[in-house]
């Protein structure tokens, strides 16, 4: 029998015996052939075979042990036989089995010499394998690595044109370059598995081994044609191994250095010419099995890099743990890096500093961000006498030529992130105990100066939370008593705040003992004093994360309360609306589970005299769980974002009984908060009802009504809503309409009310509303006078709650039933509650009250009387009501204004009471403010109101005085100007009066020639430039080219109609291009530089859309007036006067396209090409200046720009 180490020589003498030979049944042969019967046994020759001989056993055993005979009476008969076993019947079975077995090894003979043929094959294949090792074939390698456990191969065109190459043998040697990562050694494996062809392919990875090039040698003698795939081979080897063997092996190399080039006899393929972002972003899709949002599968995308197998770590690594940019292969840092050996210790701290700041202000080293941290030691802690400048320059060079350094302007910003977050965590491990050192020197620069570099740092310390070593350093720093940031000064600077939010991220714990250590006990009025502007957003803001975080949310909430108590600021994310969100069941802004916090406001609650007002407004807020937002951003942590906890029924339901709880109890011990608990059950008595917390709703109405007993308005109408639109169970039904009646006012009109309320909280309401209310406060009209409580606080109730609705048809109706004998004692009682109010007091409904009274000259004395008292706003009001048809008491007021006794802005309130709709009436009222004024505005005011009556336009006396008083309108006094703008406006568009259009025009021109003010003329000039253009073009245009004695107006029309923020035609130039050009023949002098500066730039498109040309306009100013330096610095000044949002970038493109047409077109005068010199020059300092913004603001916060 052979075995496998036989001699190569030893197989093939064998191997010519077997094939030339008949078959020798040695017993090795048998073994053999008996063993390839065996396992071929379930072939279907093989199986009749058995199937006969087993038959043939079968019959000689019946033949031996049954017998069938004819008995006695000459019947078939079957029995079991008697007889013993005889020589002839065991010769006969042995004669058997050999002819079976003989039959059985000439059926067998032509597979098995196959089988065994083949047998040796692969004993010589393994024998050659051994002997070519560092090779392996290909496909065994494809086997035995699984591709790191991608989901499946993500393909592109490009992936596919490069796989065509490295396949086809025509394409000769082929080198494949490329960052660690990128998937090369995967695309050549997928390359040659597509063509189906892998037998003669082999793959070495040790291309540095000693029996390398043996192993090439024997392959070329034994396997020429075949193809040698190189991993990981610089180009030296490769270029050696091609000029050795080349003739006889085709070599297809993978390198991770994408610079390692070396064009020789062979094609290069980089895999920096290929697109592999869409790869990226289908190996993540593909390869996710947790569920993940749409942001954080961003976040996915951006920390790969472009680099498709740092998207699978991230990907798996997200799928275990669920958190985004964590790598921990060192093997892939090192190759990503693939630091020189001569110089790596220098050149990897290097790029530590580079990896701080994200993104790191480089400008080629030059920048002062650069020069101070390239040559100071703290960051940049090189020990050698070398050039640092130079270091760094051929570290960016080898970075940026490996893809991992983005650079934009001045900027570089190393990439992917998890590569910068690994360098980052190597320098802080270096810096240990001198961090803060470090920190202090930058501080003692100018603020100026350290604040970008501050910005830049955190974005990177912020993303250190699974560096060991950093979470350490953090705790050291921030350790109470010890630590340098556990300092307030530090805490209240710009600087230490911006670093401790970085911290907050990383070393939660730490950062919250530090600031509730520092912050808790401080006095308020020192952190409103002290904890200001920047430095208090930073704190806020670290500690919206540190409640986020369960580990850090008790001692967080408690600090960010302190804070709260000492606001100043007024935007609604601030401490104190922070605060508040904490305890919303959903989208709280914490993982923190309901429990705990309901521990934090207990603990508020032991000083509730301090934290009253906060600890109120949060029991509010955690009773509501409908119609909840969330401003998002503090459950990030670096690479890591938590997630709002969100709880179950059962444990709303049991965070609200423990609210119950402190509620009551905080009754009973400070009577004075039940009036703010009765407010807040009131506002969240439908959310008890909606979720499913009827009992409560009850159990906080029978806590609270006995208190106030049962005076508790409020609290019916919001039952009474609740029943009308809200579904019960019956019995809760039952109970509602129960409380409804306990709670019934005694006040008739507190009653009235509700019933008014009533009929429109129905889900359907009638129509006829206004009749469907009157006749429900009849009966309680009824029982106030009859029950006489006009005379009775209930009349000072209407008077004092004006704010609440009293129905129309219940005033009316009590004004008109209450006797004239009694009138005298209510307005006394009305009159006696207001003078014990401030001066300031007002009731529009006394006022509506008065005018509904039949005899109302008892009134006239109250109103004349709070007048006195200094009831200014009241008194005029109910003099307006109850004038007489003369007007008499506008008189007496007009006489006040005479006699300095009543400033003329009060006489207003004269105004808005009255309603005049009789012209007759109207004109009376004029004639007496004539009378007593001799200027316009006052009769402007009084008229102005009545701009919706047609009258005033309609009527020839009316509109006659109206525009008089329009035309006479002092502009100067700079009162009610907007108004007078809408009014003009008006009369403008309702009449075609010529000469009022001309007077408005010189009006206009005349103030506004020499005044600043917000006047907007464009709301009027488009009328008149369209409507009445021929009337007021010729003084118009004198007017607008008129610099020496009119630059006011010229300066507002420039904006209000001419090319103002934009570059479009508007109303002095649409359709009205020839005339402009008439103004510019014509007015020599100015003319063509007011209309350089109001003309449009951009040439629009049918649809309305600006091309990159300039308007046709601007090219006939250059063509007739290019050697008028004036006319183009006005022409400049208007391209560079706009409103934009979004990337400048595609605005400055257009304006240097639109310039360089102009200067690739001949005929201009020489100053034309000159001026488009210097403005090319400065759009192009402007697009740098741009990019440099834009590009912080990408790298730094991935802000994404339109750049068209």
């Amino acid at each position: 029998m052979l075995l496998l180490n036989n001699t190569y020589i030893e197989i093939r003498l064998y191997r010519n015996t077997m094939i030339n030979k008949t078959y020798q049944y040695t017993l090795d042969s048998f073994v053999q052939l008996a063993k390839f019967i065996w396992k071929a046994r379930h072939g279907n020759k093989y199986v009749n075979a058995f199937r006969i001989y087993i038959g043939g056993l079968g019959v000689l055993f019946s033949y031996w042990s049954i017998v069938v005979f004819f008995d006695s009476k000459g019947e078939w008969s079957f029995g079991v036989s008697t007889s013993t076993l005889t020589w002839s019947e065991i010769v006969l079975a042995v004669v058997f089995t050999v002819a079976f077995g003989i039959v059985l090894v000439f059926m067998s003979k032509p597979e098995f010499e196959k089988s065994e043929i083949e047998r040796l094959k692969r004993i010589e294949e393994n024998q050659f394998l051994h002997r070519i090792s560092p090779l392996i074939l290909l496909s065994q390698f494809s086997l035995t690595n699984n591709l790191h456990g991608v989901a499946h191969y993500e393909d592109s065109e490009e992936l596919a044109r490069f796989r065509e190459l490295i396949a086809n043998k025509d394409s000769g040697h082929v080198r494949l370059l490329g960052l660690s990562g990128t998937g090369k050694t995967l695309h050549i494996v997928k390359a040659f598995e597509d063509k189906g062809n892998m037998e003669n392919v082999f793959y070495c990875e040790q291309v540095f081994h000693g029996n390398f090039k043996s192993a090439l040698q024997l392959l070329s003698e034994k396997r020429p044609g075949c193809t040698v795939v190189m991993d990981n081979s610089p180009k030296g080897v490769f270029a050696e191994v091609i000029n050795s063997y080349g003739n006889n092996i085709r070599f297809v190399s993978a390198y991770y250095d994408p610079v390692d080039v070396d064009y020789g006899s062979y094609s290069v393929l980089n895999m920096k010419d290929i697109h592999l972002e869409n790869v990226v972003e289908r190996i993540i899709n593909n390869n996710l099995t947790r569920p993940i949002n749409g942001e954080n599968r961003q976040k996915l995308i951006i920390h790969s890099g472009g680099i498709p197998f740092m998207a699978l770590l991230l990907t798996q690594a997200y799928n275990k743990t669920s958190e985004i940019g964590v790598i921990n292969n060192s093997v892939l840092i090192e190759h990503l890096l693939d630091l020189h050996e001569e110089n790596a210790t220098n050149q990897r701290i290097a790029m530590r500093t580079i990896a701080l700041l994200q993104p790191f202000d480089y400008a080629g080293g030059n920048s002062e961000t650069a020069k101070y941290l390239i040559e100071n030691n703290k960051f940049t802690p090189i020990v050698d006498n070398i050039n640092r400048q130079v270091l760094f320059d051929k570290v960016v060079k080898h970075l940026k030529e490996r893809n991992l350094l983005e650079e934009d302007t001045s900027f570089i910003n190393m990439r992917p992130q998890p590569l910068a977050i690994w360098l980052v965590g190597e320098w802080i491990k270096e810096q240990g105990a001198g961090f803060a050192e470090t920190i202090r020197e930058l501080a003692a620069h100018p603020k100026s100066f350290y604040v970008p570099i501050i910005d830049s740092w955190a974005r990177r310390l912020e993303f250190m939370q699974d560096n060991a070593d950093a979470k350490n350093l953090y705790g050291e720093l921030l350790k109470l008593n010890e630590g340098p940031f556990a300092d307030e000064d530090v805490i209240c600077s710009d600087l230490g705040s911006r670093l401790i939010l970085a911290m907050s991220t990383v070393n939660p714990k730490a950062v919250v003992s530090c600031l509730y250590g520092i912050l808790y006990s401080k006095p308020i009025n020192y952190l409103k004093s002290n904890l200001q502007g920047e430095a208090r957003r930073n704190i806020v803001n670290a500690l919206e994360k540190l409640c986020f975080c369960k580990d850090s949310f008790h001692y967080a909430a408690l600090t960010l309360a302190r804070l709260a108590l000492a606001e100043n600021e007024e935007w609604a994310n601030n401490s104190k609306g922070q605060f508040m969100q904490l305890f919303h069941v959903a989208l709280a802004g914490t993982e923190c589970d309901l429990k705990e916090r309901m521990v934090v406001l207990n603990e508020l609650y032991e000083q509730s005299n301090t934290y009253k007002d906060l600890l109120l407004g949060a029991i509010k807020g955690a009773f509501d769980n409908f119609n909840l937002t969330r401003i998002g951003g503090a459950e990030r942590f670096g690479f890591k974002s938590l997630v709002d906890f969100v709880p179950t029924y059962k444990q709303i339901n049991e965070y609200w009984d423990s609210l119950f709880n402190l509620s009551v109890s905080w009754m009973d011990l400070e009577p004075d908060v039940v009036e703010h608990f009765a407010e807040i059950v009131c506002v969240n008595a439908q959310m008890f009802v909606r979720g499913n917390r009827c009992d409560l709703l009850f159990s906080f109405i029978d806590e609270i009504a006995p208190r106030l007993n049962y005076n508790w308005g409020q609290m019916q109408k919001t039952l009474i809503e609740i029943k009308n639109f809200d579904a019960l169970t019956p019995q809760d039904s039952r109970t509602l309409l129960s409380y409804i009646d306990r709670l019934k006012p005694r006040s008739i009109v507190t009653q009235m009310r509700n019933a008014v309320h009533d009929i429109y909280t129905h889900e359907k309401v009638s129509e006829d509303i206004l009749n469907q209310e009157e006749q429900v406060v009849l009966p309680f009209v009824e029982k106030f006078i009859t029950q006489q409580k006009y005379l009775s606080d209930e009349i000072v109730g209407l008077v004092a709650n004006d704010e609440e609705y009293t129905s129309w048809g219940f005033t009316k109706n009590i004004a008109a039933r209450i006797p004239n004998d009694d009138i005298p004692q209510v307005l006394e009682k009305i009159y006696g509650y207001i003078i014990r109010q401030n001066s300031n007091f007002y009731s529009n409904w006394l006022v509506r009250f008065i005018e509904c009274l039949p005899d109302r000259h008892n009134a006239q004395e109250m109103a004349k009387k709070l007048y006195e008292k200094g009831f200014i706003k009241q008194g005029i009001a109910l003099l307006a009501v109850i004038d007489d048809d003369a007007f008499s008491n506008l008189k007496l007021l007009w006489e006040y204004v005479a006699t300095k006794n009543l400033e003329y802005e009060s006489i207003s309130n004269y105004y808005n009471v009255i309603r005049l709709t009789d012209v007759e009436n109207l004109l009376k009222v004029v004639a007496i403010i004539k009378y007593h004024s001799k200027e316009s505005n006052s009769v402007f005011d009084f008229l102005s109101q009545y701009w919706y009556l047609d009258v005033l336009y309609e009527d020839d006396r009316l509109s006659s005085i109206y525009k008089d008083v329009l035309s006479n309108y002092d502009l100067q006094s700079n009162h009610a100007n907007y108004e007078y703008v809408r009014q003009v406006e008006r009369v403008l568009e309702k009449t075609s009066d010529n000469k009022f259009a001309k007077t408005i025009n010189s009006k206009l021109i005349a103030y506004l020639s020499f005044n600043s003010s917000n006047l907007r003329v464009e709301e009027i000039y488009p009328i008149l430039l369209t409507k009445f253009r021929t009337e007021i073009w010729d003084e118009f245009i004198a007017a607008l080219v008129d610099l020496d004695n009119r630059p006011g107006f010229f300066s507002h029309i420039r904006f209000a109609i001419g090319s103002g923020f934009g570059f479009s035609e508007r109303t002095l130039f649409s359709d009205h291009e020839e005339e402009m050009k008439e103004v510019c023949k014509s007015h020599s002098q100015y003319g063509p530089i007011v209309c350089a500066s109001l003309c449009p730039i951009l040439k629009s498109s049918d649809s309305g859309e600006e091309n990159e040309e300039f308007h046709p306009f601007v090219i006939w100013l250059l063509n007739n007036y290019g050697g008028n330096k004036m006319v183009l610095n006005e022409l400049y000044g208007n391209m560079c006067t706009f409103s934009w949002t979004g990337s400048m970038l595609p605005l400055i493109k257009t304006m240097k396209n639109c310039l360089l047409k102009v200067r690739a077109k001949a005929g201009f005068h020489k100053q034309v090409y000159k001026w488009v010199s210097d403005c090319l020059k400065q759009y192009e300092a402007d697009y740098n200046k741009e990019r440099q913004n834009e590009a912080y603001m990408r790298m730094a916060y991935n802000y994404k720009f339109n750049n068209g």
